[in-house]
């Protein structure tokens, strides 16, 4: 065959980087070519350096785990506050058919507003599946009396909803499990949390408390969802029943409930039946009756948009 080149040329073993075993003549029995080591090769200011890198980390990691430690104290103690007082932090959510405005909420926010003076940052938005321009219902809440979101002791947004629903649905942030359906039962609950119109100072509050209940059932259930059956024989009916009731009682009282101030049945009865009573001839008690509720509820410069032109064609 062909001779070939040599391909290295031979080198002295003196010059070969061999393990110690070399100068004992022990070359070519299993000895590897000494490696540096991994670890304690680095010169002495390096691993100084090194060290202090890692303090300052080990201390930069300790002090955010402080920080964030007294900021999940913070929240904690912030949540129990919350809910030991919701007057101090209330965000509410109205889902709502802009057909049929829930017009008792902005006289409700008024009143908590001007009479018991709580901070409100209101707000109103339009759900996309509405496709008509809302002009009508762009002011229907009233103007904040805060300068901010943060500021405000009780947040009340409505979202206005393409829905045939006339009641509307509430988002409370205290009730994350549950909501609060209907017009009437979010007036209860404002009731229940900051005593809207109660009726404190009556001889009975049980019973006039059982009354009202009464009232506002009915009202929600002959008035409220029975404006869709206007036509109906049986609904007209029901109107005119509830509004003998009605004349009959304020005939010898001011108000629904025996008090110098209207209440909370007084709110939702006004809201409901003030826009029916324009194209109707009614009793004088009756026109005295709503002409008392617009004064006290209508003072400043709240809208008057009756329910009768709410829906839009």
């Amino acid at each position: 065959m062909y001779r070939l080149p040599v391909i290295n040329v031979p080198v002295p073993t003196n010059e070969l980087n061999l393990p110690v075993g070399s100068e004992k003549g022990l070359v070519g029995k299993g000895f590897m070519y000494r490696l540096p080591k991994i670890q304690g090769t680095l010169l002495d200011d390096n691993e100084s350096d090194i060290l202090k890198q890692l303090e300052a980390r080990q201390d930069s990691i300790l002090e955010q785990l402080e920080s964030l430690k007294h900021r999940v104290e913070s929240l904690k103690e912030n949540t129990k506050t919350r809910i030991n007082d919701p007057a101090k932090f209330l965000d509410i959510v109205i889902h709502s058919s802009y057909h049929t405005p829930p017009y008792s909420v902005p006289l409700a926010c008024r009143w908590l507003q001007e009479r018991s003076g709580l901070r409100l940052f209101t707000s109103s938005h339009v759900h996309s599946s509405v496709k008509k321009t809302l002009e009508h219902l762009k002011e229907f809440l009233p103007s904040s009396n805060c300068q901010s979101r943060v500021d405000a002791n009780v947040r009340i947004t409505i979202i206005w909803k393409e829905d045939l629903n006339r009641d509307p649905e509430c988002f409370v942030a205290m009730l994350p499990n549950s909501k609060i359906k209907g017009e009437v039962n979010l007036l209860r609950f404002l009731n229940r949390q900051f005593g809207l119109l109660s009726a404190a100072g009556c001889e009975d509050v049980s019973t006039n408390q059982a009354k009202s209940d009464e009232w506002l059932d009915r009202i929600h259930s002959s008035i409220i969802w029975g404006e869709s059956k206007e036509g109906s024989v049986g609904q007209v009916s029901k109107l005119q029943m509830i509004l003998e009731d009605i004349e009959k009682i304020v005939s010898k009282h001011k108000f629904l409930q025996p008090a110098k101030d209207p209440r909370l049945v007084d709110l939702i009865a006004y809201t409901s039946i003030k826009g029916l009573l324009m194209t109707k001839s009614q009793p004088k008690v009756i026109q005295q009756y709503i002409s008392e509720c617009q004064k006290y509820f209508d003072s400043s410069k709240q809208q008057n948009i009756p329910r009768s032109v709410g829906v839009i064609n």
